[in-house]
């Protein structure tokens, strides 16, 4: 038997509830993984709010832990080796789960478990928003959102070692501090007129790209950040979701707008394995420095929540299972 938290109706965090269930059997591709630590993302909050149709009444895409058993068509894992996953559909707050082997990347001996659940879906986020969505270099200029959180610590500092030009936002002046370890200025988003702030930054020129989870607070004014061609990135909506847009904002500076996700980025196997070595990479060589906010026992996972949701932690949350 294995404990899981669950929630039988949309709401604040007291709807989630502790359950006992089997630990199960794989199926052919499937694996009996062991959960040793498990991500707390802002993904969960929206699923236990409803904000996501989810069928599944457990939050988590993230995890860490041992392989357990094997299903009978499963190559390139064994029992007792120490895995991850970051873009499977919700349900990692649990001490055991079976899942798809296509979903795993194996872990390196020297990252703890701890620091693995806590970075490889910000890592993996990080790495497709830079490498894929708009190719992050020398000479360009990026606004980070939300840059003294788990995302934005990673994201800022993987961008200024490419040599970008990084500005992020905090959403209070106690977080500029956290978020000018890693980049050159800092704005709060709270004030007024800061989308001006940013412009100034950049000579007057704007960024050649927007960062943004924040969403309806955000996006309006991230618009006017941008430089002629720049691209927004809406790639979370902390705040809300974003009111329907006017293309002709767009016209104004001929700019691109995309909305990613990790899990359509990640979705080919290979990608996926590349992608996180080079997170292992970052975190090895200390580009990446993991910031753990907090931890909480599983059966506290509703406490996670309400920290994740009061915008108080600077940094990743983890559940021990």
């Amino acid at each position: 038997m294995g404990k899981f938290v669950y929630f039988d109706q949309v709401g604040t965090p007291e709807v989630l509830r502790i359950g006992e269930r089997e630990e199960g059997e794989p199926l052919d591709n499937e694996v009996l993984l062991k959960h040793t630590a498990i991500g707390v993302n802002f993904i969960d909050v929206q699923t236990r709010r409803g904000s996501y149709n989810s069928t599944d009444p457990i939050c988590g895409i993230e995890a860490c832990g041992v392989i357990k058993k094997l299903g009978k068509k499963v190559e390139g894992f064994e029992i007792g080796q120490r895995v991850a996953y970051a873009t499977v559909k919700s349900g990692a707050y649990s001490e055991f789960r079976c899942i798809d082997s296509k979903y795993l990347v194996a872990v390196p001996d020297h990252i703890s478990d701890e620091t693995i659940a806590a970075s490889l879906v910000k890592g993996l986020t990080a790495h497709y928003l830079i490498r894929r969505v708009f190719l992050v270099r020398e000479g360009v200029a990026v606004l980070i959102h939300s840059a003294a959180g788990g995302v934005g610590q990673i994201l800022s500092a993987w961008c200024r070692h490419l040599g970008a030009l990084v500005i992020g936002s905090v959403g209070s002046e106690e977080k500029k501090q956290i978020a000018l370890k890693s980049c050159h200025y800092v704005v709060n988003h709270k004030t007024a007129d800061w989308e001006k702030e940013v412009v100034k930054f950049t000579k007057n020129i704007g960024v050649n790209a927007v960062y943004d989870a924040i969403g309806k607070d955000t996006f309006y004014k991230s618009l006017d950040c941008l430089m002629t061609g720049g691209i927004m990135v809406y790639y979370g909506h902390a705040s809300g979701f974003v009111e329907p847009l006017d293309l002709s904002l767009l016209k104004k500076k001929s700019l691109f707008l995309t909305c990613p996700t990790l899990s359509d980025y990640k979705a080919n196997k290979m990608e996926l394995i590349l992608s996180a070595e080079e997170v292992f990479e970052m975190i090895t060589s200390k580009v990446l420095n993991i910031n753990i906010a907090a931890r909480f026992p599983l059966s506290q996972a509703a406490e996670a929540h309400k920290l994740l949701e009061s915008g108080a932690s600077s940094g990743s949350i983890v559940l021990i299972p």
